[in-house]
């Protein structure tokens, strides 16, 4: 395990200097409080929960944004330098659509049959 979280802190040093947004795209129950963790040092949205941005007291569903609608959340995002964002349960409903610029999508899939011993 001390062999993934070097490498997880070495991809986390890379994209701090990229000036991107990292996007967080976490699988329930594969180590999504961890990888929330491992990015505490970043600016993340202000409120979130476990990364998840919120806004008067509700997730904020970006990923139903369409193209000008997840560009004028990203310009946010970028205006106010946030670089880590989560989101749990969804993914991008118009994503052959949308501008990655200055977004970086990553994951993390946990090796099921740890959990159990």
């Amino acid at each position: 395990m001390d062999k993934i979280h070097n490498n997880i802190k070495i991809i986390i040093i890379l994209y701090r200097h990229m000036n991107t947004c990292i996007f967080f795209l976490h699988f329930h129950k594969a180590g999504g409080t961890s990888i929330n963790s491992m990015f505490s040092n970043y600016n993340k949205w202000t409120p979130n929960i476990n990364g998840n941005p919120w806004m008067d007291n509700e997730i904020i569903p970006f990923w139903n944004y369409n193209k000008k609608e997840f560009n004028n959340f990203k310009n946010k995002l970028i205006d106010h330098k946030i670089e880590f964002v989560a989101f749990e349960w969804n993914y991008f409903k118009f994503f052959k659509e949308l501008d990655y610029a200055n977004v970086e999508l990553i994951t993390c899939i946990r090796e099921p049959y740890e959990r159990f011993i």
